[in-house]
């Protein structure tokens, strides 16, 4: 559906200032309108549509057709419009309790960038650096992160944070890597460990226990996990070991 606004514009007769006439759905800059902006946006990031892809799309599917640069300079906008809310989740980012973090490769006209992800409690926040240096924590987290820090085994993450919490798929994935590479040797009695002791934590959490039970449960199963960690373990089971997270129910 097309939409056509008469806008009333002049100039103002105390201070000769020129005005223009709005409305909530009339796009503040272009033709795009505000559902469209969103119908782009979303083709584009949870779609993975190239501006090509989207064009041809659009077209097949209206009639209509806009231009790869049109669509580009929608996402701009679009882009613009979030940033504010963007930057009020960055400040919050070092006041909050915990943070799961993961980065991975991502390529920005042809060169190698960072895509950095932090999962906390209340909100998901994604930032695309040119780094994989420790310098991208202290810039969104401050020089000391008074939280917990929930990763893999990258060193950037050490002595980061108030507490540094090992990612349990990360360590899974590891002994079972190594489980496979060395079937003969004691890690492959180490991944079965841990895999049970997981399922055991998941099962539980699933019940929704009360907060004593998840008490007495946390102290239960670090206990266990101690114990994991104090065997004789021979290489490379034992490097495995230093890497084993907290349980924190």
């Amino acid at each position: 559906m097309v939409t056509e606004f008469e806008v009333e514009e002049g100039y103002c007769k105390y201070c000769d200032l020129l005005y223009v006439g709005t409305h909530t759905e009339l796009p503040a800059e272009g033709m795009i309108g505000p559902n469209l902006q969103a119908f782009f946006t979303e083709l584009k990031h949870n779609f993975a549509g190239s501006y090509g892809r989207i064009s041809d799309f659009f077209e097949s599917l209206t009639g209509f057709s806009f231009s790869h640069t049109a669509i580009n300079d929608c996402m701009d906008r679009v882009a613009g419009q979030l940033e504010p809310s963007y930057k009020e989740y960055e400040e919050q980012l070092p006041t909050t309790s915990y943070a799961h973090s993961d980065e991975t490769s991502w390529p920005v006209d042809a060169k190698q960038y960072w895509l950095w992800l932090f999962v906390t409690a209340k909100f998901v926040f994604i930032a695309i650096k040119n780094s994989r240096a420790r310098r991208v924590l202290t810039n969104l987290f401050g020089s000391f992160y008074d939280g917990v820090i929930i990763s893999d085994c990258l060193k950037v993450y050490e002595n980061f944070a108030a507490a540094f919490q090992r990612d349990w798929t990360h360590l899974l994935r590891k002994s079972h890597f190594e489980a496979e590479k060395y079937p003969n040797r004691n890690i492959a009695k180490m991944h079965e460990m841990l895999s049970n002791m997981y399922d055991d934590v998941s099962n539980f959490v699933k019940t929704s226990p009360s907060f004593e039970q998840r008490v007495w449960h946390s102290i239960m199963y670090h206990q266990k996990l101690q114990r994991i960690a104090g065997l004789r373990w021979s290489n490379p089971a034992s490097n495995i070991a230093k890497a084993l997270p907290q349980i924190n129910l």
